[in-house]
């Protein structure tokens, strides 16, 4: 069970703040938290994930 925060992006994908794209596939995340701070972000790969339900993915809704 894992919840993507600033912190855990920063530990998994080296200079995430400056990424366009972040591939997730597979990491077992169940939950993402504000990640606003992604402002170069423009694809996200959460596929392979337990993302079963809308209110799991309600730090989406922060990005540009």
């Amino acid at each position: 069970m894992v919840k993507v925060t600033p912190a855990w992006l920063a530990g998994q994908v080296e200079g995430a703040a400056e990424k366009r794209e972040i591939t997730l596939k597979g990491k077992e995340i169940t939950q993402i938290d504000d990640i606003s701070h992604l402002v170069e972000l423009k694809k996200l790969d959460l596929s392979e994930n337990h993302l079963k339900h809308p209110d799991n993915l309600n730090g989406l809704s922060h990005l540009r």
